[in-house]
């Protein structure tokens, strides 16, 4: 569901109060129209939008992999380590001894596996976060018959710092009535 700050956060109209919120600068209230603000600009902040939504949500997309692979291998890691701590438990029981080696190992198994599940926690709600941000951004480009073009270069330099690229059309449709 869209709100009508989510209008005014591609408004370069719009002021951020920590108080009241979002506020139109042209009446120094909070928004108050009904599905379309007739006063909106759309330029300069929301070329800005745009350009970082789509930034995120294709940084979270090529991430994948990475991200994934990470938490798995973590979480293997923990998964080897408790069967070795099974099988180690076994011999020492068939010697007839009792050792806490088992519960030591069992607690060093839960850091990697707490890694791996956080790793991959942390990267799936990156994701939700970027994809819902960017469908409110092309919903409310909708209303107000835009749409863009997007080419977002990744480049990484020696040290792997991120840098991007970004190439940003900005179209205006005409509106489609279905009746």
């Amino acid at each position: 569901m869209l709100l009508n700050s989510d209008h005014c956060k591609l408004c370069d109209n719009k002021i951020v109060d920590f108080s009241r919120g979002t506020l139109c600068a042209l009446t120094n209230e909070r928004p108050t129209f009904d599905k379309t603000c007739p006063s909106i600009v759309l330029n300069k902040e929301t070329e800005k939008q745009i350009i970082d939504i789509n930034i995120e949500f294709e940084s979270t997309q090529k991430e994948k992999t990475n991200q994934v692979s990470l938490g798995i291998v973590n979480m293997s890691i923990g998964i080897g380590i408790i069967i070795l701590s099974m099988i180690i438990t076994k011999f020492i029981f068939d010697k007839g001894f009792i050792s806490t080696i088992t519960l030591i190992l069992f607690g060093v198994a839960l850091v990697p596996m707490g890694k791996g599940i956080g790793t991959l926690n942390h990267y799936f709600t990156r994701v939700k976060i970027a994809k819902e941000k960017k469908q409110k951004l092309d919903k409310t480009l909708v209303f107000y018959n835009k749409s863009y073009n997007i080419n977002i270069e990744h480049l990484k330099d020696s040290l792997g710092n991120v840098d991007h690229k970004v190439q940003l059309q900005i179209l205006n449709q005409p509106i489609n009535f279905k009746g």
